[in-house]
């Protein structure tokens, strides 16, 4: 009688940042507790000291793998991450996967003994495709952000041969934006994907030449493209490239627990966060109205002035509502942070801030009533899953066409405005924002139609649940 087949073993190859980390878990947790995958997940060793101690569930295994960095503050600085991913990380992946191949690595008794037979790496991920395919092993790509974002990268062979953008990424002829598609919302001159506002050009060239365009460079080499998205949410960009996978979102529970207080203390922690959660957000929920708490979260790497610190601050004790507000250590760019004179006591206990929060739980908890955001993908779909809707304050790169779509195509939220001379969000455009998206209707109904349909594309029949079967089914067939 023939042996049963193992199961493949995989490498995923996150990009070293909070919101693709997060992604690249999630679908190994998939790979691993629905379908019984071995997963080896290889960061980079300062992102590993970050994460190795948390519990990703059975079948996962975390590793490190060498950076080259000389200090801590490499990791911040973008040429030196570049270079390291570039160069660094191909060397080491290689290393890993030849002595995985000669020996059992990690014979644990949950498949890690076995020979790598697919290798999973963000699309961002370049140096890892190209020694996959040197090696004969299977790979393929996760684009952690929205479809229409990757369908701009996948389309830029195409503009700079139009004409339409330069080598570099600027646009040419006096273009104020990019149009792909009428059912795709338009990429202003200020807002490309690559773009980083206030920042000097040379950031804009180097994300773009370092980055952004290595997606589509080397995307011939990628076995299969898997998104993190859901077709009917971006069914344009979906249509100009069928061959991509939408497998999202890539939630915990995305069906979740909107209004069921009794299964908010049983969500799971998701794995790869690189600070605490502060484990007290759902019991203060608990003592909240339902529909009543502002929840403000920027992400993990935008930053603002001490100016606009206290203007936001003022702006939620105006609204007289309850918040929630998600401070990071580094949030306020170079100072402590200072709330306003008399804040607390004006607030008093309807405030309630925390350095980290388990977003999907605070997100779906009935006392919730909207999501001041900075419209990073991840937050998005933690949004829309919830159905939550939106306050808009995006910071940089893809987060203004997240924004767009949250405003424009999908009409779940509204965009806070700066002043046009102090280039400030004001307390008042706060306020007035908030009292306008709270009695907005139809915004609310459409928010509850699609966490409808983000519910109903992985469950089982859905878009992404089909295409997530068929690239497991692909994935075990060539082991």
């Amino acid at each position: 009688m023939a042996a049963a087949k193992k199961p493949p073993h995989v490498l995923m190859v996150p990009h070293p940042a909070q919101g693709h980390i997060f992604s690249m878990l999630k679908l190994a947790q998939k790979l691993a507790n629905e379908h019984g995958i071995a997963v080896t997940v290889a960061n980079l060793e300062f992102i590993h000291r970050k994460i190795a101690e948390q519990s990703c569930g059975t079948g996962i295994r975390l590793i490190s793998v060498p950076d080259g960095f000389e200090s801590p503050g490499d990791a911040d600085d973008w040429l030196k991450m570049a270079e390291c991913l570039e160069k660094v990380v191909p060397v080491q992946l290689r290393k890993l996967l030849e002595k995985q191949k000669e020996s059992a690595v990690g014979c644990d008794g949950e498949g890690h003994d076995q020979e790598i037979s697919w290798v999973i790496a963000d699309a961002f991920a370049s140096g890892a495709f190209v020694v996959a395919t040197e090696m004969g092993i299977k790979s393929a790509a996760l684009w952690t952000a929205s479809m229409d974002n990757l369908a701009l990268l996948l389309r830029l062979p195409q503009l700079i041969e139009a004409g339409t953008i330069d080598e570099n990424g600027f646009l040419l002829n006096n273009l104020e934006s990019i149009s792909l598609s009428y059912g795709i919302p338009a990429w202003k001159i200020n807002e490309l994907t690559w773009n980083s506002p206030g920042a000097p050009d040379d950031t804009q060239k180097f994300l773009f030449t370092r980055f952004y365009i290595n997606v589509s460079r080397y995307s011939h080499l990628f076995g299969c493209l898997l998104v993190n998205s859901f077709h009917e949410l971006e069914t344009s960009a979906c249509q100009m490239f069928p061959d991509t996978l939408p497998i999202g979102p890539l939630v915990s529970e995305p069906d979740s627990r909107r209004h069921n207080n009794n299964n908010n203390n049983n969500v799971v922690v998701p794995a790869g966060s690189f600070w605490q959660q502060d484990s007290t957000c759902v019991p203060w929920l608990d003592e909240q109205p339902p529909n009543s708490v502002l929840y403000v979260a920027f992400g993990s790497i935008t930053v603002v002035s001490q100016q606009q610190f206290s203007e936001l601050a003022l702006g939620l004790e105006m609204t007289g509502k309850p918040f929630l507000w998600v401070i990071r250590p580094d949030f306020v760019k170079g100072s402590t942070t200072e709330f306003p004179q008399g804040f607390w006591e004006r607030v008093g206990c309807r405030g309630k801030v925390v350095g980290w929060a388990n977003q999907e739980a605070v997100l779906s908890h009935p006392a919730t009533a909207c999501f001041v955001s900075h419209c990073g993908w991840n937050s998005t779909l933690d949004g829309l899953c919830a159905g939550v809707p939106f306050l808009c304050w995006p910071y940089f790169v893809d987060q203004f066409h997240n924004r767009d779509s949250i405003c424009e195509a999908w009409k779940v939220g509204l965009n806070l405005e700066a002043d046009d001379e102090t280039r400030m969000v004001t307390r008042s455009e706060i306020a007035s924002k908030v009292g306008r998206l709270l009695s907005d209707d139809t915004i609310r109904c459409n928010s509850l139609r699609l966490r409808g349909s983000a519910r109903d594309s992985v469950t089982e029949g859905g878009s992404s649940s089909f295409n997530f079967a068929s690239f497991v089914h692909r994935l075990c067939s060539l082991t």
